[in-house]
């Protein structure tokens, strides 16, 4: 083989190695989204507990601006969640063309050799 389809092979195994990569990320972001959205329904559970049995006072109106605030922060969470899954998207849908195109290259030198 020639060294520039070893080349063309090299750089389609760092771009498959950097796919896998961003596959991973996806992934645990996935699992940190489950573990965020378990958590803010317990804590948002909690609240409504405290709503419940202190229906007046000062508890009750501490626990409702807590809920609020806690919902406006799972927001501000679960938005930046979603654009790195936009983000890591977006880049694994770049490399796989990249890794479409070094494949189509490294059809072209093969042919041009034999």
């Amino acid at each position: 083989m020639s060294e520039k389809i070893d080349h063309v092979i090299r750089e389609r195994q760092k771009i498959s190695d950097q796919l896998f990569e961003r596959e991973n990320d996806r992934r645990e972001l996935e699992k940190f989204d489950e573990r965020m959205n378990i958590l803010y329904r317990k804590n948002q559970q909690f609240f409504f507990e405290v709503e419940s049995m202190y229906s007046t006072g000062e508890l009750n109106y501490l626990s409702m601006d807590l809920t609020q605030e806690l919902n406006r922060s799972r927001q501000q969470v679960f938005s930046a969640i979603e654009d790195q899954k936009e983000q890591i998207d977006k880049e694994r849908r770049n490399l796989e063309d990249k890794e479409s195109d070094l494949y189509y290259k490294q059809l072209k030198l093969s042919e041009e050799e034999m």
